[in-house]
């Protein structure tokens, strides 16, 4: 980094020096390391970027990440939980082999729309509501 940071981060530590990055020598706010995190993924992970001398392509791995910076990659929180599923989602994504699937058994199907803003289908079967998304 040179120069003079601006910006809402104006007054943060800095972590390069002479091209070598300085590990933080207390942590950081959560939304800073969220920020750090987010932009060093980004840069390890992008492809023909010139980065800086003092940037390890492996900075994206979580180990690497914590030596060099001196804190551990920090993700933003979900936003939103279902009460009803107080450890968060669930996601199954069962798939079948190309072909013609028998369906006369069934007593429904269910067909996803992705490019309508809601992609969710609630169905109330034999044993409950179930959310298909």
């Amino acid at each position: 980094m040179s120069g003079k940071p601006s910006g809402e981060y104006a007054d943060q530590p800095r972590y390069a020096k002479n091209n070598k990055l300085v590990p933080a020598a207390k942590e950081p706010e959560r939304v800073l390391r969220e920020s750090i995190t987010d932009a060093v993924n980004y840069l390890a992970y992008a492809e023909d970027v010139k980065l800086p001398q003092w940037f390890d392509k492996h900075l994206g791995e979580s180990d690497v990440f914590k030596a060099k910076l001196g804190f551990e990659q920090t993700w933003p929180v979900p936003e939103r939980t279902f009460v009803s599923e107080p450890r968060g989602n669930i996601g199954i994504s069962p798939t079948l082999p190309a072909g013609a699937t028998d369906i006369r058994e069934y007593d429904w199907v269910v067909n996803l729309q992705p490019e309508k803003f809601n992609n969710t289908a609630t169905i109330k079967g034999n044993k409950g509501l179930y959310q298909i998304s």
